[in-house]
């Protein structure tokens, strides 16, 4: 069979040759893995930076093998199809034997499961941080009043906007979107999939009034605490989830309530 061509990696591609010289590296990238315990893709570095010479070297073996061969593999829709371009790959060389060059996909696979792209990593991360505070607020952007999870993840959450989500939206017809998400693959390797993913992640991120949502945490937090006495925002005996609550609740008093309150007194004058 002919190999697959694709216009989503141009600018990546790379000659047979190319392929399986790096191909022929793939335990160092494995070792690397290992070493470092890594969950996410190595890092390029740049000027300045704290990135490895190394590990600069690793990303781009990561690269080259990940576009070359796994998302190319990744495009075919059926297993013999795959099977096939496994088969036509090898046949195009002639540098390893059928065991080496299996081997060598096998490692490269198991990478493949491994690695989890940052973009992907963080939108996971701000769900389950949402999930665990049972909370439908997204994370603030860190600042010094700001816990230094939730401003890393809200920092996270606005650059997924930024370099994902943003151009995706903006894209009026389903050629331009799909022109974005090949763009998006390219720069910050991820799949079509692991795209798909950040995008219902952030989705499900609901555009609430914050006013509302916290109307909502305080009557949960009394439902938690079996009470109908609202939470404090001082006083003795305090703990930090009833200061919050407080300040919520003293907030929605003085910003609604209180202006509510006053239209309708003018009314009745």
């Amino acid at each position: 069979m002919n190999l697959k061509e694709n216009k989503s990696r141009k600018g990546y591609r790379r000659s047979i040759h190319t392929v399986f010289k790096y191909l022929n590296e793939v335990e160092l990238l494995d070792n690397w893995i290992k070493e470092n315990k890594a969950t996410r893709p190595p890092r390029f570095g740049s000027e300045g930076s704290d990135v490895s010479e190394e590990e600069s070297k690793i990303a781009n073996l990561w690269r080259i093998l990940r576009f070359n061969i796994v998302e190319a593999y990744n495009e075919y829709e059926n297993d013999t199809d795959r099977r096939e371009f496994l088969e036509t790959l090898f046949e195009k060389q002639n540098t390893l034997s059928q065991k080496e060059y299996y081997k060598k996909i096998e490692i490269l696979f198991k990478i493949y499961k491994t690695i989890t792209p940052n973009f992907l990593e963080d939108a996971r991360r701000i769900q389950m941080w949402m999930s665990k505070n049972k909370t439908l607020t997204p994370p603030r952007m860190l600042r010094s009043d700001i816990p230094k999870e939730e401003g890393e993840l809200g920092d996270a959450l606005l650059r997924i906007k930024k370099c994902i989500i943003s151009d995706y939206l903006n894209a009026s017809t389903e050629n331009e979107k799909e022109n974005v998400i090949r763009r998006i693959r390219v720069r910050y390797d991820i799949s079509k999939e692991e795209f798909s993913e950040i995008l219902e992640i952030i989705g499900n991120i609901k555009k609430v009034n914050p006013t509302l949502l916290h109307a909502r945490e305080i009557k949960q937090w009394m439902m938690d605490n079996n009470t109908t006495i609202p939470p404090r925002y001082e006083g003795e005996n305090l703990d930090d989830g009833e200061f919050k609550m407080g300040m919520f609740l003293t907030n929605i008093r003085f910003n609604i309530i209180r202006l509510y309150a006053k239209v309708f007194t003018e009314k009745d004058l």
